[in-house]
């Protein structure tokens, strides 16, 4: 018997990117509800800035607060139980 695991995130994307503000949006279109992390890294992996989420079955979109870090190329990555995506952006 093999089961077949759903993808609960079914797109992921940041915008604007490059960044200049202080907030960072993650549009994400959810297969199904779930919680969820999002996780900002430096482009070596040290974890910068965590935000927990509850999202819904649909697209939505999430603000994060990027105002503590300097210019320089980062990495957002969005975990839910079963998968995740990583996305890179620019702070100018």
């Amino acid at each position: 018997f093999v089961g077949t695991q759903v993808s609960t995130i079914e797109s992921a994307s940041i915008y604007p990117n490059p960044i200049s503000g202080d907030n960072l949006t993650v549009e994400l279109n959810m297969a199904e509800a779930s919680n969820a992390t999002i996780s900002i890294l430096s482009i070596t992996g040290q974890t910068l800035n965590v935000t927990q989420v509850e999202l819904s079955k649909g697209k939505q979109d999430v603000n994060v607060h990027v105002d503590q870090l300097n210019s320089g190329v980062y990495l957002a990555k969005i975990e839910t139980a079963n998968n995740f995506y990583t996305l890179k952006f620019i702070k100018q």
